[in-house]
């Protein structure tokens, strides 16, 4: 975790790989910077960080989860931007039936095209 004014320098490693964070550093990171007892939490993000970000603040929302590539994040953040996308309520594929994720993704790309 870093302050927003702090710049990344280049890297190479996906969330989940060897040498990335674990939920234990990003819990410590969270305590040092003081936002661990933040009570709204939104994540801009796939769902690997997401899951990530959950093992800090267990109700925190991903409303781009799910959503594909990042075109179709893009997408989704200039829908919401315009007002014809809210973000949902958190639903974890575990909650979803098989195969579901896939059609719950093209349907919410379908009807944010829609005007």
């Amino acid at each position: 975790m870093i302050l927003l004014d702090h710049v990344l320098e280049p890297y190479e490693l996906r969330m989940g790989r060897p040498g990335s964070v674990t939920g234990d550093q990003l819990r410590a990171q969270a305590r040092a910077l003081g936002v661990d007892r933040v009570t709204e939490v939104i994540v801009l993000a796939g769902a690997a960080y997401a899951a990530a970000a959950r093992q800090v603040w267990p109700t925190a929302t991903a409303p781009l989860e799910g959503a594909g590539g990042m075109g179709y994040r893009l997408q989704r953040l200039k829908a919401r931007r315009e007002g014809r996308y809210a973000m949902a309520a958190r639903t974890t594929a575990e909650q979803l039936p098989d195969n579901s994720r896939t059609t719950l993704t093209r349907t919410t790309l379908n009807s944010l095209e829609a005007p």
